[in-house]
């Protein structure tokens, strides 16, 4: 009966999880934001869907990426793994991108798993999103019960962490998530080892550290992995005990040489990639807080709240996440006071995180050199900001249970002044506002005070009544901790999305048609970014912050009137130029607009040939072959300006003539009269081996215009061949007369490297930890 007692707080766990999400467990909707697939966009908006004559309303606009760029590359990763083949290749977007290499498509996750038990790919994805809180705050339930707090301390902690602001503005993206959750799990295995070396340990202390870089957010990991070896010095240096580093150490670097298979490839797409020279960032200050920014860790909707579409603030919404509750900070308060010499290492990593959010100083840490940092967040410090405030709020709780002090006192009136004074700067702005729109912004600001301020003072209530009669101090401490998980859990109902299953990429009658019609053509316009991945519809278009630089560098020409060398990358292809000679080199065959938008082209060169609500499908009459056979050939060498001025150049003949970087190895003869066949094994395709079985009359150059990019190797009648990058981001390979196959095959020397470092590093675990075992023994 004890043991079976001491599982309480894990079924308390479990229970609160599923009362947070009690829309879906009792309602059936799903924590993915499905009603913006329906809500925002065509054509899926011009869609009757029952109980929504209108149209369906969408709480909130920034969590598009989820369903228009996160879920799709999952999806398509998910698919690959289930017909035998590794998720190597995405041919459907832009121009065709490298898949397993991209981190966010996480296709070695371990909860990848759920996707193929038998149920749907959208349940498959909720229980993905569960798993995030309940995980994050039963590791630092465990972490904390390790460091000897109390039950109710460490739920305190616990939830502070997994329900924390950070996670949950992330929380329907999964991937920061999943990046993230282990980091109290890598503390706790770090912790053991110093209480007593056991091989258990030591494989969850590396099992973690992968499963973290494997979770689809590196920055994420590196913290985590930063943070741990931070950890691993503090414990060594209150504790002296050598085997106990070296071995926390160990599992820390082998954790990461597990993660190779992910990690080999990815820093390869990183250097063919647009990330350095990605601009997205700077775009809202690369993340970091302006002063009054601060304020948001007492009142988290003080600027308002994206999904109550009141929001202006100038930092965005989700790259602020300071709040932990206001109970939780002021507990976190009390433990940073307490005298507990274990504050020490999480007060220097608090401060640190901190100094990161600053501008001056993110803008010199984030342009080192160390790969894919120069245009990262430095928002996405709140993650070890959240993990030291809810170790904190953890030991605060301790402090309030054991002892009265009165610096408690002090913290709860220094609370008291700042919301007084805030709520009289408030209503100053009120009155003394220069126009109506900024009196309706301190408006807004006003009613946000309101909640926080109940918060403060049913804590400061509670607070008093425990130092008036000390027998209410049990009571007390529990009301904290509902204080704790109500402030959260609102915060996180009112900025999330819980929407139908039913609207998780339903058909159309225009997806059923282009499904039916669009084979491996592609499409610009009107659908945004990844949402036809499901579909296997292909597009040039999409956002990808590790988009292929020199397709980045074509396509940005296609909105250009004259050639401009673009210095820096934007992550965003969104074709606003149809006129361009460049969409018909791309093959972009179909042209998908809005009603009562005019297409900037030639009437004469469209034929429109389907319409679904306001989505009208236009045929680009003038578009050139996504695969052909050429015979003459342009050279130009180590210019790629030229490459590219070449291209837009309007007397250029695109139909005739590919351009080349390097010789071709055989001379070959434009022939007027030249005679070809192709045929496309177009199953071969999707599964990014396209097969082309090929007669020609005369020798010539196969084009197929799809990315170029190191692994891929083409075959003719079995035997490989020199493969070219022709029109300054494609493929090309020289055929001699007759009847051939040609198959191009893509092989990445980076994965298979990053495949023998993993076993490698999973056999080096192994022996480890067969080492460790003995020694018990």
């Amino acid at each position: 009966m004890k043991k079976t007692s001491q599982f309480w707080p894990i079924i308390l766990i479990a229970f609160l999880v599923v009362i947070f999400f009690y829309r879906t467990f009792f309602r059936g909707l799903v924590p993915i934001p499905t009603d913006l697939i329906v809500g925002i966009y065509h054509p899926w908006r011009d869609h009757q869907w029952p109980d929504y004559p209108a149209g369906v309303p969408f709480k909130n606009g920034l969590l598009a990426d989820i369903v228009s760029i996160i879920i799709p590359w999952r999806l398509e990763a998910i698919k690959a793994f289930s017909d035998g083949r590794w998720p190597l290749w995405l041919s459907s977007v832009l121009g065709g991108q490298p898949l397993l290499a991209n981190f966010q498509s996480a296709v070695f996750s371990p909860f990848n798993l759920l996707f193929f038990l038998k149920m749907k790919e959208v349940w498959a994805w909720t229980a993905y999103i569960v798993f995030q809180p309940f995980l994050a705050v039963l590791f630092t339930f465990l972490y904390l019960r390790n460091q000897k707090l109390k039950r109710l301390s460490s739920l305190a902690g616990g939830f502070v962490f997994g329900f924390s602001g950070f996670f949950l503005v992330w929380l329907e993206y999964g991937i920061i998530g999943h990046s993230g959750f282990w980091l109290p799990l890598v503390f706790l295995a770090i912790d053991k080892l110093n209480q007593k070396i056991k091989p258990a340990w030591f494989l969850i202390g590396s099992a973690a550290v992968a499963a973290s870089f494997f979770g689809g957010y590196p920055q994420i990991s590196l913290y985590l992995f930063l943070a741990g070896g931070g950890y691993a010095g503090f414990r060594f240096w209150q504790t002296k005990k050598k085997q106990a580093f070296l071995t926390a150490v160990l599992f820390l670097a082998l954790g990461v040489l597990l993660a190779s298979v992910q990690l080999v490839p990815g820093f390869e797409l990183l250097r063919f990639s647009i990330r350095d020279v990605d601009i997205t960032a700077r775009t809202f200050g690369g993340g970091t807080l302006a002063p009054a920014d601060w304020l948001l860790l007492l009142f988290p909707d003080f600027f308002g709240n994206p999904s109550t579409l009141n929001f202006w603030g100038k930092t965005p919404y989700n790259e602020a996440p300071a709040y932990i509750s206001v109970a939780g900070l002021i507990l976190a308060v009390w433990g940073i006071l307490s005298s507990d010499r274990r504050r020490i290492f999480f007060i220097a990593l608090l401060f640190l995180a901190g100094l990161g959010t600053l501008p001056l100083v993110s803008s010199r840490f984030f342009l080192m050199s160390f790969p894919g940092l120069k245009s990262a967040s430095a928002g996405r410090l709140f993650f070890l900001i959240s993990f030291s405030l809810a170790f904190f709020s953890g030991l605060g709780m301790e402090a309030f249970l054991k002892r009265k002090k009165s610096i408690h006192s002090i913290v709860v009136w220094l609370f008291i002044i700042i919301f007084g004074l805030v709520w009289r700067q408030v209503m100053i702005q009120i009155e003394t506002a220069a126009d109506l729109e900024m009196t309706a912004n301190w408006q807004v600001t006003k009613r946000n005070l309101i909640l926080p301020t109940l918060a403060l003072g049913v804590f400061s209530l509670g607070y008093f009544v425990a130092n008036w009669q000390k027998a209410f101090k049990k009571i007390v401490s529990w009301s904290f901790f509902g204080l704790i998980v109500l402030e959260l859990f609102r915060f996180g109902w009112k900025y999330n999305s819980f929407s139908r299953a039913e609207w998780f990429y339903p058909p159309t009658a225009l997806t059923d048609f282009l499904k039916s019609k669009i084979g491996i053509d592609r499409y610009a316009g009107l659908v945004p970014q990844s949402m036809f991945i499901p579909y296997e519809l292909g597009t040039i278009e999409g956002y990808e912050p590790l988009m292929l630089k020199n397709y980045n560098v074509l396509t940005n020409q296609i909105n250009e009137n004259t050639f401009r060398n673009l210095l820096s990358g934007s992550r965003w292809v969104k074709v606003n130029n149809f006129d361009s000679a460049l969409l018909d080199l791309l093959g972009v065959k179909y042209f998908l607009a809005d009603r009562d938008w005019q297409l900037n082209k030639n009437p004469q060169d469209l034929d429109k040939i389907f319409q679904f609500g306001r989505s009208i499908v236009y045929e680009n009459k003038t578009v050139l072959p996504r695969f052909n056979l050429y015979y003459q050939a342009e050279v130009v060498k180590n210019d790629s300006r030229e490459i590219m001025r070449r291209l837009i150049d309007p007397s250029f003949l695109a139909e005739r003539v590919i351009l080349l970087e390097e010789e071709p190895i055989l001379k070959i003869s434009p022939e007027a009269d030249s005679r070809k066949k192709i045929v496309l094994d177009l199953e071969s395709y999707w599964q990014n081996q396209p097969a082309f079985q090929v007669e020609t009359s005369h020798s010539g150059f196969f084009y197929l215009s799809d990315n170029y990019y190191p692994g891929w190797q083409v075959f003719v009648d079995g035997r490989p061949e020199t493969l070219y990058r022709a029109n300054y981001s494609f493929r090309a390979v020289q055929i001699p007369e007759g009847k051939h196959e040609v198959k191009f095959i893509y092989q990445p020397k980076s994965f298979k490297i990053g495949l023998i470092v993993t076993l490698f590093a999973g056999g080096i675990i192994f022996l480890i930890w067969c080492r460790l075992g003995r020694q018990k023994d």
